[in-house]
């Protein structure tokens, strides 16, 4: 149940805060609804609703209580009928579904639930029952009869065709379609000057067909009731079928251009009859037309829904319409560049002369490449479309077209120019290398092509050289000066001379080592706490190089020209190249070190690192290299 609004006043009517705000104390007994204050019961319980305006409450009482039936006790005579009374709490309560009995049948009897009929002079209790189990009763006072009146002794049920005196023939039964209204039923009450107090109309099933008390029935679904006439102690039937109109078949498939070879046919259940008055339409005449006869025909490819209609009462078929054509295309892949254009793709259609033999072109994803009306297609940027030829009826066929990569890798780098540094070394610039894809020009061979990528490999090997301080000489001088001068000033591709802190010199081992140090490292180099701080910030830049190389890889993996014939060596070979440079030495692994991407500063401190076992770029990063002396000094 629902209360529409509780009445609520604000004092004064003035006040700032005057909004009134609404919340149940529980919910799962009431609800209210927080700004209209409309309340809906819930379960049976008592809970309080709350008002609250600029923080004052004020509080409702709310009781939910179950629905109930209240009949009204009644009085009766001997040979009449009356229809049971009652009052329902809420007052909109239906009973449909509701049983009314009689205790005690031999002093009254009810007729179609709620209808009673004195039967012999006394009492008895009548109950109800309705649909969800409650239960309410009454009691039943039947006085014994009028010796004034005349008794009822039959009733007949007319047609509304009925006219009194007439001889017509009454009636028993009654077909009516589901929704359709019967206007009405006549009673004939017998002998003509009979005692009775009113004729009433029941039904004994007004979920299938209801009546009123002028006679009048409404069908509302399928299935059969009994319709009563009761006057006096008398009753009569009137059985009533409520028909629905069924469609068969359900569905229907068409060729386009062709005619169902039997007509759709309308079926009146429960008896599966065939029903010869039902109105045929259809839901979408363009694609399937109907006859009055019920023949289809099928109009263009598509679905539509054909309805036989009796009353309110309708029933369908659905009908699909297909092509009567098949359709080919060919090839049914072709491969292209940027620019290229195929002329032209073959069309297939088979019968020629079928309703919708023309076909027309169109592109998936035109963006890619486009057909013109004749079939002609043009690449316009890499990628996979489908080019598509299709009938009037809507059959299908497709070429797929690649259109190959429209691109090429170009490698370049800005040279890392060192600075001097206010503690021992230098201090390195973080490298910027950048791998970007150049459309290929119209016309370019693979050839071509291939050298191009050849020169970002060698652009690769450049950048290495310009990051990679290591002394590069084919002979060292003999005497000590002139050697200590080639490793005070080191020549380095096209990066110009480097200056270096003195190089340590071990006469006895003939080893040189020359120590390079991350930038902005305020740290000595005999500080190992600092280098520790300075080694985080080398390890987490030169992941990130790792990482930039690997998207540069599997974007070389993922190019067409990968496998493609002339360009797939070159570009695995670069692909190779920059590989070699992001493994971790084969002495870290020697050290032991579980998780080579997290050694110490201490690892590399003691640990020998071979220049031959290690890359520019860990060099770069991590700058510690040993160098063997070609010869031992005088």
């Amino acid at each position: 149940d629902v209360y529409d609004k509780l009445d609520v006043s604000v004092t004064p009517p003035d006040a700032t805060h005057s909004t009134v705000f609404w919340h149940s104390d529980n919910p799962a007994i009431a609800s209210v609804n927080s700004d209209t204050g409309r309340i809906t019961a819930v379960s049976i319980g008592t809970t309080y609703i709350i008002a609250t305006a600029g923080g004052i409450t004020a509080v409702c009482e709310v009781t939910v209580k179950n629905p109930t039936v209240i009949p009204q006790d009644m009085t009766l005579r001997v040979g009449k009928s009356a229809l049971i009374t009652y009052t329902t709490q809420p007052a909109n309560m239906s009973l449909v579904g509701a049983t009314w009995t009689s205790d005690n049948e031999t002093i009254a009897k009810v007729v179609a639930n709620n209808v009673v009929i004195g039967v012999a002079e006394g009492q008895t209790p009548l109950t109800v029952t309705t649909s969800d189990g409650v239960q309410a009763g009454c009691t039943l006072t039947v006085l014994p009869a009028d010796p004034n009146d005349k008794e009822v002794e039959d009733i007949n049920i007319y047609g509304f065709d009925y006219v009194p005196a007439s001889g017509a023939v009454p009636l028993k039964t009654l077909p009516l379609f589901t929704g359709q209204t019967y206007d009405r039923l006549f009673a004939e009450v017998l002998p003509a000057d009979a005692t009775f107090d009113a004729l009433l109309w029941v039904s004994e099933r007004p979920d299938i067909a209801t009546v009123n008390q002028d006679g009048v029935v409404t069908a509302l679904k399928q299935g059969k009731v009994n319709i009563i006439a009761v006057a006096g102690g008398q009753t009569k039937v009137c059985e009533v079928t409520v028909e629905v109109v069924t469609v068969t078949p359900a569905t229907l498939i068409l060729k386009l251009g062709t005619t169902a070879a039997n007509p759709l046919t309308a079926t009146v259940t429960p008896y599966n009859d065939p029903y010869d008055n039902a109105v045929w339409w259809s839901d979408d005449p363009s694609i399937a037309s109907v006859g009055g006869d019920g023949i289809v025909f099928a109009e263009s490819v598509g679905e539509t829904m054909i309805y036989a209609t009796e009353w309110e009462n309708e029933s369908a078929c659905k009908v699909t319409v297909i092509s009567d054509v098949e359709i080919a295309i060919t090839p049914a892949t072709i491969e292209l560049i940027p620019e290229e254009v195929y002329n032209k793709l073959d069309v297939t259609v088979t019968p020629r002369d079928g309703i919708d033999a023309a076909y027309t072109f169109s592109s998936e994803k035109p963006d890619i490449a486009t057909v013109d009306e004749f079939g002609v297609v043009t690449a316009l940027q890499e990628g996979t479309t489908k080019i598509f030829a299709t009938t009037a009826g809507g059959k299908q066929a497709a070429c797929t077209v690649k259109v190959m990569t429209g691109r090429y890798p170009v490698f370049d780098f800005t040279i890392a120019h060192p600075t001097p540094s206010t503690s021992m070394g230098i201090t390195w610039l973080d490298p910027k290398p950048t791998l970007t894809w150049v459309p290929i020009p119209a016309g370019m061979t693979d050839a071509e092509l291939a050298e191009k990528i050849d020169d970002a490999a060698d652009r690769w090997n450049m950048f290495l050289q310009s990051i990679e301080p290591r002394p590069y000489f084919e002979s060292l001088p003999r005497n000590d000066m002139e050697r200590y001068k080639v490793f005070k000033q080191i020549y380095v591709g096209d990066v110009g001379n480097l200056k270096l802190d003195t190089p340590k010199l071990d006469y006895e081992s003939g080893n040189i080592t020359i120590n390079r140090y991350w930038p902005e490292s305020d740290a000595s180099p005999a500080d190992i706490a600092g280098q520790t701080a300075s080694l985080a910030k080398r390890q987490t830049a030169f992941k990130a190089m790792v990482e930039q190389i690997r998207t540069w890889q599997a974007e070389m993996q993922a190019s067409p020209l990968w496998e493609r014939p002339g360009t797939s060596g070159p570009i695995q070979n670069l692909h190779s190249q920059m590989g070699n440079e992001i493994t971790y030495p084969n002495p870290l692994t020697d050290a032991k070190l579980i998780d080579r991407e997290n050694f110490s500063i201490e690892t590399l401190l003691y640990v020998i690192l071979p220049v031959t076992e290690t890359s520019a770029l860990f060099e770069f990063y991590f700058g510690v290299s040993s160098f063997r002396l070609p010869t031992s000094p005088t």
